[in-house]
């Protein structure tokens, strides 16, 4: 299966969705600054092997997970049209540095004012920054542009508790066992249900997790087998660890994001391990690809 290519038509009700990889690199992008490694060569001449940061996007009801710093370059080069909603999974940068797209998409400078000042355009309509209640405070602390967006009345924050819905969507939120709130993403509509685990798999509740999902969204996981135990990369799964996950849970399809450079692996390696994996149905994300449920 071609992940990049969206099957399913939307109807109203939604009934089939679509979902965009926005960004399917980890907390340092493909190809890394200054680094002369072979992959990274690589991937400043071939776009196809670049990795953004971390970022989906649910295309049937305008909604970008996570906001990473170069999102306006992914966002651009998934040619997406329109976003209405934002969601958070948790405050780390590569997750939420790049909240300045809120601006770059609402703003407009007026330049034919009568007083030959520039003035800046209200949008029409805000965008929704959807937070859960006990990530506020943290990520505004950390992130203060993101407030200041709201009283720029280019984006308006609301928190929630539990779950949100989005038309027809229900999207619960799913703490992860982590030193830090952070949080997976249940999506279900109609008959179909996703799992959007956006970073920190080794802590996905597993009991919380409905069996036999339409897909699964999460990060790769660590790639070497041969880690010391005390090493910084074991506080993420590894690779390994996540299959037996995906076995545990049977999901129809599983698609890997947060993949990192320090794997130094090009697509045709991970080509390779999807045929190695066949029987998972399992794939790995590359910038702009597209899930048809």
């Amino acid at each position: 299966m071609d992940v990049r290519e969206y099957t399913g038509q939307m109807s109203s009700p939604i009934r089939n969705m679509k979902v965009t990889i926005i960004g399917s690199g980890g907390y340092i992008r493909t190809p890394k600054p200054c680094c002369s490694c072979e992959l990274c060569k690589i991937a400043r001449k071939d776009i196809k092997e670049r990795r953004l940061g971390p970022s989906v996007y649910i295309n049937d009801i305008d909604l970008l997970i996570d906001t990473p710093e170069d999102i306006a370059e992914g966002l651009n080069y998934s040619n997406i049209k329109k976003v209405s909603n934002i969601l958070y999974s948790h405050w780390h940068p590569d997750h939420t540095a790049g909240w300045r797209v809120i601006e770059q998409i609402q703003a407009d400078i007026d330049i034919r004012s009568s007083s030959g000042s520039q003035n800046l355009v209200k949008p029409d309509d805000t965008i929704n920054i959807f937070i859960p209640a006990d990530l506020r405070e943290l990520i505004i602390k950390l992130e203060p542009g993101i407030k200041y967006m709201e009283k720029c009345s280019f984006a308006e924050i609301k928190t929630f508790k539990d779950k949100i819905n989005i038309k027809d969507c229900c999207i619960e939120a799913i703490e992860l066992s982590n030193d830090i709130p952070s949080y997976l993403y249940l999506i279900s509509i109609i008959d179909k249900k996703i799992v959007i685990c956006m970073d920190h798999a080794k802590n996905i509740p597993a009991s919380k997790i409905p069996e036999g999902v339409d897909l699964m969204i999460m990060p790769l996981g660590y790639m070497e087998e041969d880690l010391p135990q005390d090493h910084i990369r074991r506080q993420d799964t590894s690779f390994k660890e996540n299959l037996n996950l995906i076995d545990i849970l049977h999901p129809k399809q599983t698609v890997f994001v947060h993949i990192e450079e320090l794997w130094r692996k090009r697509i045709a390696d991970y080509q390779d391990l999807e045929t190695q994996y066949k029987d998972k149905n399992l794939h790995f994300s590359i910038d702009g690809t597209e899930v048809a449920v």
